[in-house]
């Protein structure tokens, strides 16, 4: 979901007083989306449709020169001892993604963000987690998607390896 100044300054006219219409134009909140929790069963995220639909939103052209994605897949193999791996169950902190996500967002140049993580027993070669990063330049989004990674899977995503 995006947010456009109008749509907000419905809600929340204070937010925008003393601004000109043509500044209103230009101006944008970030929005950004964690969809977690989901089962295997679900529909996953298709990365080239969400990069489609956000290109189609208000203020895109004029403020994305870059999205990076990160789609992590479950490996075949473990990465403590390169042990074979026929499954893994993963859990989520939906709180804990939602509040990463958030403050990445504020990061300057940050457009929007969205996170999909599964969740329950899922085999190697499912997808496990997804982030969407765009932004205005390389240097703002490159950073962002990577500690945002590094976070999401150290604070929010609790996994356990199964063997033969």
């Amino acid at each position: 979901m995006w947010f456009d100044p109008d749509h907000i300054g419905t809600h929340h006219p204070e937010l925008f007083e003393g601004l000109s219409e043509h500044c209103k134009a230009f101006l944008w909140i970030p929005c950004v989306t964690v969809f977690a929790n989901r089962s295997t069963k679900e529909a996953l995220m298709d990365i080239s449709q969400t990069i489609a639909e956000m290109k189609k939103e208000p203020g895109f052209a004029a403020q994305v020169g870059m999205v990076l994605v990160h789609n992590g897949v479950v490996r075949a193999w473990s990465r403590k001892d390169r042990s074979a791996v026929i499954a893994i169950d993963v859990s989520v902190n939906r709180e804990k993604i939602s509040a990463l996500r958030d403050e990445y967002a504020r990061k300057p140049g940050i457009y929007k963000i969205i996170i999909e993580a599964q969740t329950g027993r899922l085999r190697p070669g499912d997808d496990l987690l997804f982030i969407v990063v765009a932004g205005d330049i390389r240097e703002h989004v490159k950073p962002v998607l990577a500690e945002l990674l590094d976070r999401v899977k150290a604070e929010a995503v609790i996994k356990t390896e199964h063997s033969d």
